[in-house]
């Protein structure tokens, strides 16, 4: 089954960029699918795409996956920053990875808080996919991890409670962001998340009264 905006070609892996319109309100809303672990050229797609809206005026929200670092152990916290400056995150040899914020967007996410036992596991599974970058993986991992993002991507992602803070709260605080600003005044806006958010973004739209007009794909990378 393939997810909203993410699917898997053997070889190839490809993020999608939706756009859902709404008749009653005549705005649209520009859905980018985010792979975090890709090939430098996809980012560069991704963030001229993104440019092009920002480029009219058009406000994009953008993921920005944040703690509150007054909830967490400064060992912790120390691992965190550690694995978030990791040179081969941001040298280009597998892409830019949590660190794909293009100009002028605006951040929008929530804030992994509570140093409790599920937001202990939330941050471990976040600093286990970190430490695991793109170029140390087997091609056989490679494809493995696309097969279980896609599962995940899919409408099945509500089944574990770690997922379901990682995606599902995370989900609902953008989706809030974009009612109250629709209801303040009608606008075409932006939304940039990881691909495994997508389905969920999608069906909160849907439930706004947006419709899919159009789909695009981009080339994340090759297994």
């Amino acid at each position: 089954m393939r997810a909203a905006a993410y699917r898997l070609q053997f070889p190839v892996v490809q993020t999608a960029i939706i756009e859902m319109y709404n008749p009653w309100s005549r705005s649209t809303i520009t859905l980018f699918g985010l792979l975090h672990q890709a090939d430098a050229d996809y980012f560069r797609q991704m963030e001229a795409q993104v440019n092009r809206l920002t480029g009219r005026g058009i406000t994009v929200l953008q993921e920005n996956f944040t703690v509150d670092q007054s909830s967490f152990s400064e060992e912790v916290l120390k691992q965190w920053y550690e694995v978030l400056a990791m040179p081969e995150l941001q040298n280009g040899q597998s892409g830019q990875m949590h660190h794909f914020l293009p100009a002028n967007t605006e951040p929008c996410d929530l804030a992994l808080s509570g140093d409790t036992r599920k937001t202990r596991k939330v941050m471990q599974v976040i600093l286990d996919a970190a430490n695991d970058t793109e170029h140390k993986k087997t091609r056989a991992r490679k494809v493995f991890d696309a097969l279980v993002l896609q599962w995940l991507a899919g409408p099945m992602e509500f089944l574990s409670v770690t997922y379901r803070f990682l995606i599902g709260d995370r989900n609902r605080y953008v989706l809030g962001v974009v009612a109250e600003r629709q209801a303040a005044k009608p606008q075409d806006m932006g939304i940039v998340f990881g691909a495994a958010h997508i389905n969920g973004i999608m069906r909160g739209l849907r439930r706004m009264g947006y419709q899919q007009r159009q789909i695009r794909w981009l080339t994340a990378h090759t297994l």
